[in-house]
């Protein structure tokens, strides 16, 4: 759960800190997370789409230059994130896809089970709730059809340190801090309302500055 806030907080820290082409990095950032759906690696996917959905992200003049086409492309990734959040089994849905290798969201998955166990297993009369543990035990074994189908394609190790090592160089970050302190951020302009953008950010910074 851990490496999963991590991640998308270097992916919004990445946007935080460009001073240009922050439009090519939202739309490859997406792109990438709809490659990912499309290869059912939803971990990745959803710690992208958590990183976009971050309210600093969302107010940063870029979106308004972002094409529709792409804008659309994260709508539908988010769509596949709310069933990924409400239904539980929605990655076996489709018995089409059942053999095909999947990486779960693994914070949407315990955030099911923990939901699962609220209450108890057993009935007032000491009898165990069997439906429930059933229910369960369905939503378990996902894991283990999940590790009999594997991707084909070799693991980059050198990939795989880069990244792990970006995400400790950004995990003390403060994303607030940085996004107050790159101009790219704001509307450079005199109006009211870019005034009152970066205000908002300064007050941002004072409140979670320490955070």
């Amino acid at each position: 759960m851990s490496v999963t806030d991590h991640s998308s907080r270097t992916v919004a820290q990445q946007l935080t800190l460009i001073q240009q082409s922050q439009l090519v990095l939202v739309t490859k950032f997406v792109s990438i997370a709809k490659h990912c759906a499309e290869m059912r690696n939803f971990a990745t996917c959803v710690q992208i789409i958590d990183a976009l959905e971050m309210f600093v992200i969302k107010q940063l003049p870029v979106w308004k230059q972002v094409p529709n086409k792409v804008i659309q492309s994260l709508e539908e990734l988010k769509a596949i994130k709310v069933l990924l959040k409400t239904d539980s089994l929605w990655l076996l849905r489709d018995h089409a896809v059942r053999e095909k290798p999947t990486i779960p969201c693994t914070l949407l998955f315990l955030m099911h089970i923990q939901q699962q166990e609220i209450g108890g297993f057993t009935l007032a009369n000491g009898m165990f709730k069997w439906t429930k543990m059933r229910s369960i035990g369905r939503l378990v074994d996902q894991i283990r059809l999940f590790k009999q189908m594997r991707y084909a394609f070799e693991a980059n190790d050198s990939m795989k340190e880069h990244l792990v090592q970006r995400i400790l160089e950004c995990r003390d970050l403060n994303l607030h801090t940085l996004a107050s302190e790159n101009t790219a951020n704001f509307h450079l302009s005199s109006s009211q309302n870019s005034r009152k953008f970066q205000d908002a950010f300064k007050k941002m910074k004072a409140t979670f500055g320490h955070g």
